[in-house]
């Protein structure tokens, strides 16, 4: 075990901690997140997802106030604070910067109200992350595949909120990349 960790430490991560859980090393991380770092500019449902690891406190730059068990739709910039609990594995994809493939895109079929093409371009930026003009575009331009691929959950996650917009929608699967 103190050799796992200790690998995990070379690589620069700060292990906080570290437990047992169903025969796994899961270790309690810090990052401080810096220019060109693979985690700087992703939002935390795409480090969870494609990294497979959990994020459990997040802490904005130059802020007191931090957050446990965050919303998967903040981003991180240059000088945040993220705890992760993650295995060996997932901590080496993160410092070589190989996610997991995203195999998942979501069919927009029709907005039900034109209040509901706002809404859901505003639910696709949160989401996905992409730009307000982009959202907005796919939008108006229904129906459509967003050309965007997604973790599983993240899509099964816009779909559910564009529902709640009246936005009726469905995840499709890509396959392999």
């Amino acid at each position: 075990m103190s050799a796992e960790v200790f690998a995990c430490a070379a690589f620069g991560e700060n292990v906080l901690s570290l437990f047992h859980l169903n025969e796994q090393i899961v270790m309690v991380t810090e990052y401080k997140i810096e220019d060109g770092d693979t985690l700087n500019g992703l939002l935390l449902s795409e480090i969870a997802y494609g990294y497979s690891v959990l994020p459990i406190l997040y802490q904005k730059y130059q802020q007191d106030n931090y957050s446990f068990m965050p919303w998967y739709d903040v981003k991180l910039d240059a000088g945040d604070r993220l705890i992760v609990l993650a295995t060996s594995s997932s901590l080496q994809r993160i410092e070589w910067g190989e996610m997991l493939p995203r195999l998942w895109q979501v069919q927009i079929e029709k907005a039900l109200t034109t209040n509901a093409i706002i809404y859901g371009a505003e639910e696709i930026l949160l989401i996905t992350g992409c730009s307000s003009t982009t959202a907005r575009q796919w939008m108006n331009n229904l129906p459509r595949v967003l050309p965007i691929a997604l973790y599983k959950h993240q899509a099964q996650r816009l779909v559910r909120e564009l529902a709640k917009v009246q936005v009726l929608a469905n995840v499709i699967f890509i396959g392999q990349p």
